[in-house]
């Protein structure tokens, strides 16, 4: 089997000319944050003038912030792919929600990037959703978290009950340390605290605002619907999308724009989707904090992005 790297190499050369101004005593650490679904709606980048991202955009001031950036798929599983693979779509096959690109056939080539730093002297970890849903490639990390869905089982009945259906939305009220961001936060934020000197990868992805989308009732008081900026929608904005954005999202699985209209739920969805937005900005926080903590902060790359 031949293993290629060609394209791989090519991300994490550019990856690293970007911190080049920066001085590292040897092979710097990695920590790459990893956020599902959301869009321009950061402060920082001024999609929405409901958005608030006081910890992503103390991050953005300190490094480069990409206002050009495009995801190589609209979709979870190809874009993710071509993270962690180095490639498009068009060359790893993949551009839907299934397969998993380590199912593949030929993927079996390619050297996924948690591997390409392994084979170059790092400790690789994660936890959160980093590929898409909770799987990995078997033994593509020494250290594995916590993963999606884990910490739910938590919850007694009847919350388990209330938290039910993928397009659903709204506060949610019980402990809100075992929500499964905050849960992949503190165990990402114990990994900065006992990595040692051996450089790390360290990778952590944060699930919301991916439907569905619940945070604690406090951040959700933080948006108060009757104040909410609804962005603006054009009556006719899906005539002209092809086939397959059809097949996708004309089905009976989310409600359609006409059922959030004539159930004046609008709002409530765009705050359910800020208040989201602030919660995992209040992860990210919380690590960003650790870092800076530890005795990483010196010798450490930090990449957010979210696809």
């Amino acid at each position: 089997m031949s293993v290629r790297y060609f394209n791989l190499a090519l991300f994490l050369l550019g990856f690293f000319q970007i911190f080049a101004a920066t001085t590292f005593a040897g092979k710097p650490n990695v920590l790459l944050i990893a956020i599902d679904d959301m869009n321009d709606w950061a402060s920082c980048l001024g999609g929405h003038p409901d958005g608030k991202t006081p910890n992503i955009d103390r991050f953005a001031r300190r490094g480069t912030l990409f206002t050009n950036a495009h995801c190589q798929a609209p979709i979870c599983n190809p874009s993710r792919t071509s993270v962690m693979y180095g490639l498009r779509p068009s060359s790893s096959g993949v551009y839907g929600n299934g397969p998993f690109p380590w199912k593949v056939a030929h993927m079996q080539d390619y050297v996924t990037l948690p591997r390409w730093f392994a084979r170059n002297g790092y400790v690789t970890a994660t936890t959160g959703k980093i590929y898409h849903s909770s799987g990995l490639p078997d033994g593509d990390f020494d250290i594995v978290g916590p993963r999606p869905g884990q910490r739910m089982n938590d919850l007694d009945e009847r919350l388990r009950k209330e938290l039910s259906g993928l397009w659903d939305f709204g506060p949610q009220r019980y402990d809100e340390t075992l929500f499964q961001d905050h849960v992949d936060a503190t165990w990402a934020i114990q990994q900065l605290q006992e990595l040692g000197d051996k450089p790390f990868f360290l990778a952590v992805g944060f699930y919301r605002p991916h439907v569905p989308f619940y945070a604690p009732t406090r951040v959700f008081e933080q948006v108060p619907r009757d104040s909410v900026t609804l962005p603006p929608v054009k009556d006719d904005d899906w005539n002209d999308i092809p086939p397959i954005a059809h097949e996708v999202t004309f089905n009976e699985a989310p409600p359609p724009h006409s059922w959030f209209v004539e159930n004046d739920t609008w709002k409530d969805a765009v705050q359910a989707y800020l208040a989201c937005i602030r919660w995992t900005d209040e992860q990210v926080g919380r690590v960003l904090d650790a870092l800076a903590a530890s005795q990483h902060a010196d010798d450490t790359v930090v990449i957010l992005y979210s696809d």
